[in-house]
């Protein structure tokens, strides 16, 4: 996992497909495939930009 804000993370998810589509709290699921290439190329520190539910993090600080 790769966190981002407090407790929300980029992750692996292997139990489901709907990528794209709302199934979590803040967490950013991806296909684990995806998640092993970005903890492989992403150094700490590497800033993540969220487009959308920014108003909700916002809110959460």
């Amino acid at each position: 996992a790769m966190y981002y804000h407090r407790g929300y993370a980029i992750h692996g998810a292997y139990w489901h497909r709907k990528f794209g589509t709302p199934v979590s709290h803040g967490c950013v699921n991806v296909a684990v495939d995806h998640a092993e290439w970005l903890f492989d190329w992403a150094s700490v520190g590497t800033p993540v930009v969220i487009h959308q539910g920014v108003e909700e993090l916002a809110n959460d600080e």
